[in-house]
């Protein structure tokens, strides 16, 4: 078993203690289960409580949100890789989230939310130079009714390492999203525009040209995939595009 505590103190917001603890238990000599709890804490920032703009307006009343956290993992050892799966539940107490005002704008307020899931994932090496990880997460319980997310997410990659060189190829999946927008007079009224699912590939290749030196190429987008996704004024329903295709080379120098 261990235990933790962290203690936030605000001169205007007020201070809260923040405990974890996790309790640890071996099954065997591959299988371990796992309990966690954990408690976090947010200030609302000043942007949030003395700023207004043209899509965000300032809500002076804010109060700090505070989430409980619960965790249930199986762990589960193999040959050559591990399997491993977790339900996780999480309450936040005067959430922060924002609230359509008129058709262009937003305000900060304080909600109560919950989200509830479960994740599998399996990690698995081929030989001395192949390695996979497979990882699903689905969400039982979303987390509010604005800019829903998605329930499904998939992801996926496949690395090989050899004298150097390592090159990596990634698939990440999410499942149609349902956004509640402004669409018609008068306001107030709630209409939501579906999103579709979409799939990203990317890929990262890199040489290490000595301990201390790296090379890297990443690719994200490969295929330039065009997809929207909520927008965050509330009369977009058309959505917001996804980011495109993108290219990046650099090397990395790093000191020890």
């Amino acid at each position: 078993m261990s235990t933790g505590l962290r203690h936030d103190d605000y001169s205007d917001i007020g201070e809260h203690s923040s405990p974890r603890l996790a309790l640890v238990q071996q099954l065997g000599e591959h299988d371990t289960v796992k309990g966690l709890y954990s408690e976090a804490f947010r200030a609302p920032s000043r942007i949030e409580t003395s700023s207004n703009s043209l899509v965000n307006l300032k809500n002076p009343d804010l109060k700090p949100e505070t989430a409980k956290t619960t965790e249930l993992i199986w762990l589960h050892l193999l040959d050559t890789g591990m399997v491993s799966t977790t339900l996780f539940d999480s309450q936040i107490k005067d959430a922060i989230t924002s609230i359509a005002v008129g058709q262009t704008q937003r305000q900060p307020v304080n909600s109560e939310l919950a989200v509830a899931g479960l994740e599998l994932e399996w990690q698995n090496h081929w030989r001395d130079n192949w390695q996979s990880r497979i990882a699903f997460t689905h969400i039982f319980d979303p987390v509010g009714d604005i800019h829903t997310q998605s329930s499904n997410l998939f992801g996926s990659s496949l690395s090989y390492e050899n004298q150097g060189w390592t090159a990596t190829l990634l698939a990440n999946f999410q499942s149609n999203m349902v956004d509640p927008n402004e669409q018609v007079a008068p306001i107030g009224t709630t209409e939501t525009t579906d999103f579709g699912g979409h799939t990203i590939y990317g890929a990262h290749l890199a040489y290490r040209v000595m301990p201390e030196l790296e090379c890297y190429f990443n690719a994200d987008n490969l295929f330039d995939k065009q997809y929207r996704s909520p927008a965050f004024t509330p009369n977009n329903y058309e959505g917001a595009a996804g980011t495109g295709r993108t290219l990046m080379v650099g090397v990395r120098w790093s000191i020890n």
